[in-house]
């Protein structure tokens, strides 16, 4: 699993619900965990190529399970995405943080 460092998303992320797998704990320390977007055109990083990784906080203790599949909605925090300046330990790069807003098993609401 490779993580960009710059992601981009295709669409409004204010509004956007994906469908993604957890994959493991990124940082302990932020709290954030790493997750596998199961349509990775969704996100791109700085190059335009698709991004498969993207660590996210707030991801619920019920849907930390490996390969748990389930659909969030998210949005961008410039001042939380501070509290990952120093590369992790467990990976192999920083990656840019976003912040689960709602969490489900079936398919997000419009």
């Amino acid at each position: 699993l490779v993580v960009a460092t710059v992601f981009s998303c295709k669409k409004d992320n204010s509004s956007t619900c994906l469908e993604v797998k957890y994959f493991m704990d990124y940082c302990p320390k932020t709290g954030a965990s790493l997750l596998e977007i199961v349509n990775p055109d969704l996100f791109t990083d700085e190059q335009g190529k698709s991004v498969s990784g993207v660590a996210f906080l707030n991801v619920p203790d019920s849907f930390k399970v490996k390969d748990k599949v389930f659909f969030v909605t998210y949005h961008y925090d410039a001042d939380l995405d501070k509290l990952d300046e120093k590369i992790c330990p467990a990976i192999f790069a920083p990656a840019k943080i976003f912040v689960i807003d709602s969490a489900s098993e079936t398919q997000c609401k419009d």
